[in-house]
């Protein structure tokens, strides 16, 4: 079982382009030279140290002259996302420093696919023909190795703006993924009127559009990157937009068996009357490696979501069991940590074994709010790991879960003192 890498919420592997430019002897480079300017042009990974994706950068300029950096992804060959582009950042905010020949750039979380402040560098090595990629938002590290590419010319797919000289008109372009099968062709909408559907193909630096109408548009690469159309004669300099984020989808990782609140942490008989086990399954975030869900959770076909850190510590917010008791609502489940219980019970912590191959939630059940209505108790569920996931279909969490109406009360074990707030 791959546990240890799918499990734990490890740091991607950085290149370390610093310590290859500005060496640990201060002086063993001191004589080198790098380009007072990074060439304009589109740079392609040699290699990757994401599996995931290939990554790709172009540098151009836009209509003032100044320096823009585009950067992209494409999944990789037998992903769920095979063959899908997307643009990651679009930046004006670019600075190269010609000592270190280093290129940084900034995107801010409104600004770009990742949704957070990122910082992005591009690094010259020794040899003037490889550039260390580095990307940073949030937790997260992506890198990869380019060259640049001399040839090929960047694809299309995905969206742009245009606007003529004067900026007066103004346009939309959308190019679908031609690797995707049924994915759309293209889209021309001018100003704010509808958008002409269009089928195209790209020969190197040019592309050209045609409708059912039989007219065409075309376009092209300039010897500065830069990507122009002709439309009723007139020309229009192109803008990459970033992509929109799809939303959270988790990946398939392991089935196991949850046994669910077997007995409280105080050592009292299990909520439901009887110790409940059902089959579920657990899967991790394509976004965010710390971040996991169980689905099915008790009722709750949504699951419940928790976060792993390092050290294999659990956390779990609020969460909804899909249950119901009686004149109190729904029942939620609530990390003890979280819930503020921590104090009462120091030797328990919500925490994964990789040992045992076991999660362990200790966590309290309750209906309202925290504190609130119904005090259901502290209980430990667990979740045994027992086989790699069967499927390997994303499943994406929805944002609110509504217990049936139509579901009967809870019945709880009768000897349990609850605590009715």
């Amino acid at each position: 079982m791959k546990y240890l890498h799918k499990l734990a919420a490890l740091a991607l592997v950085t290149l370390g382009f610093t310590a290859c430019n500005d060496a640990e002897d201060p002086f063993r480079y001191a004589d080198h030279v790098y380009p007072e300017k990074m060439e304009l042009g589109y740079y392609t990974a040699q290699y990757n140290a994401s599996s995931k994706y290939e990554y790709a950068a172009v540098l151009t300029l836009d209509a003032q002259g100044d320096t823009v950096l585009y950067t992209y992804r494409v999944g990789k060959q037998g992903r769920v996302d095979e063959g899908l582009v997307r643009t990651l950042v679009t930046t004006g905010d670019v600075n190269y420093d010609p000592a270190i020949g280093v290129l940084t750039a900034t995107s801010a979380a409104a600004d770009n696919y990742y949704e957070e402040d990122a910082a992005l560098t591009i690094a010259t090595m020794l040899d003037g023909t490889r550039f260390a990629y580095e990307c940073k938002y949030g937790k997260t590290s992506e890198t990869a190795m380019f060259v640049r590419n001399t040839t090929a010319m960047p694809g299309v797919e995905g969206h742009w703006t245009a606007a003529n000289a004067d900026g007066s008109k103004t346009l939309d372009f959308t190019f679908g993924d031609l690797k995707v099968a049924g994915s759309p062709a293209a889209s021309l909408t001018v100003g704010d009127g509808e958008a002409t559907a269009y089928s195209y193909v790209q020969d190197g630096a040019n592309v050209t559009m045609t409708n059912e109408a039989g007219a065409t548009i075309t376009l092209s690469y300039n010897d500065k990157f830069q990507l122009w159309a002709t439309v009723d004669g007139e020309q229009y300099l192109l803008s990459r937009c970033t992509s929109e984020p799809e939303p959270e989808q988790f990946l398939p990782l392991y089935e196991g068996e949850l046994t669910i609140s077997a007995q409280t942490l105080d050592g009292d008989g299990p909520l439901f009357g009887s110790i409940q086990k059902m089959q579920t399954t657990l899967y991790q975030s394509d976004k965010d490696p710390s971040r996991y869900v169980l689905a099915p959770y008790i009722d709750n076909a949504d699951g419940a979501l928790f976060t792993v850190n390092d050290d294999l510590i659990i956390e779990i917010d609020k969460q909804n069991t899909g249950l119901e008791v009686d004149g109190y609502g729904a029942v939620y489940i609530t990390g003890i940590n979280v819930a503020g219980y921590q104090n009462n019970f120091p030797n328990n912590e919500s925490h994964y074994d990789p040992a045992k191959m076991t999660f362990y939630f200790d966590v309290f059940y309750h209906c309202g709010d925290v504190g609130q209505k119904l005090w259901l108790g502290l209980y430990e569920d667990t979740f045994k790991v027992t086989a790699e996931a069967t499927s390997k279909k994303p499943y994406t969490m929805k944002k609110s879960f509504t217990p049936q109406a139509s579901r009967p009360a809870l019945n709880l074990n009768p000897s349990l003192n609850l605590l009715k707030k």
